[in-house]
């Protein structure tokens, strides 16, 4: 005999909380509680001879009425043969496609678009002004939900004073959504009346990167350490690459037999391949960095970091940190200053120094020497002049380090040893001394008598 329907109470239920409790509601309508708080409906049945058991949601988010119209709803997609869960599942697969988010959305199309990106984004360029500026406001709207108010909303803070940042973000934001039309109505008229609304940004007005004056940089050079960051640092300053370069250098790129770093086409911003002459004093940092030469075979690998390379705003944390009103970029800039000032290089030769674009496609081919040597000169001159400093630095500080053991070495005679020394040390006895690093009792043995 069938039970007959709607047999609970909402009392009933709430006294149940807390317990491991089975309430049957009538035709199938079950009601199921446990000891640890959670409650919620199922809906079981019988599908070809196979009890199937469908949850309908949690108690009290879903109530009990609701529970009863998704009940009534279910039993009538059964008595037309259809398996209810069957057809639920595929309704939400339908809904998800059909209602995607617009964070949902820009990740399947850069999965798509990153192949014809550098380094297939990896580098987070692409992402980051979609990460700051779209998704915090845009991310969970879906193609049904977005308007033209709320695309304006999230745009409008930054139209007109991150000009580039901004237009950078509504472009991938309109290739996104024109990549989403091709699977689900949307229409693509509210981005452009989005457009329209948000009006002109103004006339672009390019702001240079902040640099140092080419005169300043010798004793900023001379106060960095031998750490890890430092050395990238130097090694930066001396070449002059861009950042992404020094942090991802690799060791299978240097040949310093010949002292050269070769950029495959993929790592530099024009596309194509680029050697850059390495100075004396580059090499000689890379010399010092064999101490953290490990199996990633990157020349300053981090592997804590997740892309296991110092962090893309390491250097610019020391600059403010120290108070140094620079750039990476800035360092480029200033080193163009210095060649161009100085009558070291004309303006192509310069340009060419700093791996910029100096020709345009149609005369490349044409273009059959990059001025290694020129540029090997004109660089050398370069990190002779930025180190100088550093050199005078390190001659001081083994002059006192010199003087230091010289007084101590004294302190250490007894008063005929050092009346003898006050008479007069021979020169040469001096200098055995500090390059054999002899005892003190040594050198009082050779003492005039």
């Amino acid at each position: 005999m069938t039970r007959s329907l709607h047999q609970l109470k909402d009392s009933a239920l709430r006294a149940a909380m807390n317990k491991d409790v089975t309430l049957h509601d009538g035709g199938g309508l079950y009601f199921v509680s446990t000891v640890t708080g959670a409650a919620s409906f199922h809906y079981r049945y019988q599908i070809n001879k196979r009890t199937t058991k469908m949850g309908l949601g949690p108690y009290p988010t879903v109530s009990l009425a609701d529970a009863r119209e998704q009940h009534k709803y279910w039993k009538r997609v059964k008595s037309m043969g259809q398996d209810p869960r069957a057809v639920r599942d595929a309704e939400r697969a339908g809904s998800a496609r059909n209602h995607r988010t617009v964070a949902s959305i820009f990740e399947e199309f850069f999965k798509t678009h990153k192949r014809s990106l550098k380094g297939e984004g990896e580098a987070g360029r692409w992402w980051s002004p979609v990460k700051h500026h779209v998704l915090p406001h845009l991310g969970d709207e879906t193609v049904e939900t977005l308007t033209v108010d709320k695309i304006v909303a999230a745009f409008e803070p930054i139209w007109t004073l991150k000009k580039d940042t901004a237009r950078k973000a509504f472009n991938r934001f309109r290739m996104a959504m024109e990549y989403a039309r091709a699977d689900e109505p949307f229409d693509l008229q509210i981005i452009e009346d989005a457009l329209r609304k948000l009006g002109p940004q103004g006339k672009h007005k390019r702001v240079s990167a902040r640099a140092l004056h080419w005169k300043e940089w010798p004793p900023v050079y001379a106060a960095l350490t031998d750490s890890m960051t430092h050395t990238a640092l130097k090694l930066m300053v001396l070449t002059v690459v861009r950042t992404s370069n020094i942090r991802f250098m690799r060791w299978d790129q240097v040949n310093r037999r010949q002292a050269i770093w070769t950029l495959a086409e993929e790592d530099t911003k024009t596309g194509q391949p680029f050697r850059v002459p390495l100075q004396k004093q580059a090499l000689t940092l890379l010399k010092q960095a064999e101490q953290w030469r490990d199996a990633s075979g990157y020349v300053f690998p981090v592997p804590k970091n997740r892309k296991g390379v110092l962090s893309e705003n390491a250097f610019l944390q020391y600059f403010n940190k120290q108070n140094i009103d620079t750039t990476g970029h800035g360092i480029r800039s200033t080193v163009t200053d210095f060649l161009r000032e100085t009558n070291r290089a004309d303006q192509e030769l310069s340009k060419l120094a700093l791996a910029h674009q100096t020709k345009k496609e149609v005369t490349a081919a044409y273009f059959r020497s990059d001025l290694l040597e020129q540029r090997r000169a004109i660089m050398q001159e370069w990190a002779d002049f930025v180190t100088q400093e550093a050199v005078i630095k390190s001659i001081n500080a083994q002059q006192d380090k010199d003087t230091d053991r010289y007084l101590r070495f004294l302190e250490s005679l007894d008063e005929e040893a050092l009346s003898k020394v006050e008479a007069g040390l021979p020169a040469y006895d001096v200098d055995k001394w500090y390059r054999e690093d002899i005892s003190p009792d040594d050198l009082a043995d050779d003492l005039p008598d």
